[in-house]
């Protein structure tokens, strides 16, 4: 049974009377929730394992200030060099220290798992979506150019190690400024190409399907379906599917930026995108890889409700044409 979300807009509840637009919303909740999570998990000095290789974020310092998380990131920059000199290691660019988000694997847990941040570098906007497994915090970003430099918007992967873990609190409550980019129009490595002479279309068909979620007992996202805005519109529109004791409940479609793996690259593999749905907002972001899309939802609630804000990822497969 599938219901319409423009046909609930005062979204269904449970005994709690806690709106939900999908299971994951309605977990049993503490007694007595804490008014804010522990990000004791997720402070700390945080390394790339590539040692900037890659050229893409070298490091994060994540720290908490008088109650609010911040993170302070560095690109990867590789400096010039002449002759038959050895090939430099990358140089730390700071980007200076910004107020970010914590989250919880879900809405009952009292510690963080996860955060969220967003640098404007004026020409790019980069988003940081991280969250802690196995030790490793694994970091997608999520970039998009404002510039029109012809450089295609794209979504990285990395893994972290902690280097120093978190430190006393400091005294100042006012975060480092983001610096200007020493490299004009540059943050990290991963932001050059060679020729950036023209904008190029970008091809959106490796992500136009409609994706189903692996686990069928999903409380989450069940199924999310990206189609292209027109013919004249480069870009690309999701709907997702929320599973709750009704059946499927439909959201509604929501404009996504497609991503490609690289800036030199016009294939899209990746999206982001932005929802207000009343009662609580979500960032969704994903990618896919080998033919598996991963959905990333960082969920705020604006109810006032005593549920944690919460990161969920889950991943999903292609449905056959016709299916």
């Amino acid at each position: 049974m599938e219901t319409r979300l423009s046909e609930t807009r005062k979204p269904q509840a449970d005994g709690n009377a806690l709106a939900a637009l999908r299971g994951d919303d309605l977990l049993s909740l503490p007694a007595h929730p804490p008014s804010e999570l522990d990000r004791t998990p997720i402070l700390g000095i945080w390394d790339n394992a590539d040692e900037g290789e890659s050229g893409g974020i070298l490091r994060m310092a994540v720290t908490e200030k008088q109650g609010v998380l911040r993170v302070r990131a560095f690109g990867a920059v590789t400096p010039p060099h002449t002759g038959a000199a050895a090939v430099s290691a990358p140089a730390a660019e700071d980007w200076g220290e910004i107020d970010a988000i914590s989250y919880a694997p879900n809405v009952a847990s009292p510690e963080a798992w996860g955060f969220t941040a967003r640098y404007d570098f004026g020409f790019l906007e980069t988003t940081i979506v991280s969250y802690i497994k196995l030790g490793d915090l694994v970091t997608t970003t999520y970039n998009v150019f404002r510039d029109r430099s012809g450089r295609a918007d794209y979504w990285t992967r990395e893994f972290f190690y902690l280097k120093e873990p978190p430190r006393a609190p400091h005294s100042s409550s006012q975060p480092i400024a983001p610096q200007p980019p020493a490299q004009q129009g540059f943050t990290r490595d991963r932001d050059r190409i060679r020729d950036a002479s023209q904008e190029v279309d970008v091809d959106v068909t490796p992500l136009l399907a409609t994706w189903v979620n692996f686990d069928a007992t999903s409380r989450g996202i069940v199924r999310a379906e990206i189609v292209r805005n027109d013919a004249r519109d480069k870009g690309i529109s999701i709907r997702s599917f929320g599973a709750n004791e009704a059946g499927l409940l439909s959201w509604d479609s929501a404009p996504a930026i497609p991503l490609s793996d690289d800036a030199a690259q016009h294939k899209s593999s990746g999206l982001i995108t932005s929802l207000d749905l009343g009662f609580q907002r979500l960032v969704l972001v994903g990618y896919v890889n080998r033919g598996l899309l991963t959905l990333e939802a960082a969920t705020t609630f604006t109810d006032g409700s005593p549920r944690a804000r919460y990161l969920t990822r889950q991943h999903f497969y292609r449905l056959p044409r016709g299916g």
